[in-house]
């Protein structure tokens, strides 16, 4: 079973939960985004996704769909599917939820999970469309580092641009 890596970093100058004051830009291949500076970027061109890792076990996931993309549901679905046992993705619950994404506010989805052993995993995710297709933003952190990661999940959110 491949099992994701969670995003589980307090944000760089800024506490639980507090945006951080400074700030790295990502700007490649017509996506843009702030980052913290202590989180590291990697890109799949084979996938057409950007992740960014924070310092302890964590990530954000940035994947574009050129063309038909599935809609919000179904993407949650087959990533969770992609990354867990049926068991375990059967069992996740998922409620909708709403952010300030790319400018606007818009509706996403959050799916909380268990592990086992007390451990459970938050994921949200959110659609954007733009002319060539649709960009999907996927924060995930520990259910207990949550708080921790809104400051650092919400300047990415709130920086994203995609070229039209």
């Amino acid at each position: 079973m491949r099992v994701l890596l969670f995003a589980a970093a307090l944000a760089a100058c800024g506490g639980a939960g507090e945006e951080p004051a400074a700030h790295h830009t990502y700007d490649e291949d017509g996506i843009r985004f702030d980052y913290p500076p202590d989180w590291s970027v990697a890109t799949s061109e084979a996938e057409d996704a950007v992740t960014v890792e924070g310092p302890r076990d964590g990530i954000f996931v940035v994947q574009r769909f050129r063309g038909a993309a599935k809609g919000l549901e179904e993407f949650s679905r087959d990533f969770l599917a992609k990354e867990l046992t049926d068991a375990f993705a059967d069992a996740a619950r998922a409620s909708a939820v709403t952010s300030e994404v790319a400018g606007a506010r818009r509706e996403g989805l959050r799916t909380v999970f268990s592990l086992g052993r007390g451990l459970s995993f938050a994921l949200e995710v959110y659609r954007i469309e733009f002319p060539a297709g649709a960009v999907f933003l996927v924060s995930q952190s520990t259910a207990d580092d949550e708080r921790l990661n809104a400051g650092a999940f919400g300047m990415i959110r709130r920086s994203f641009r995609v070229a039209e």
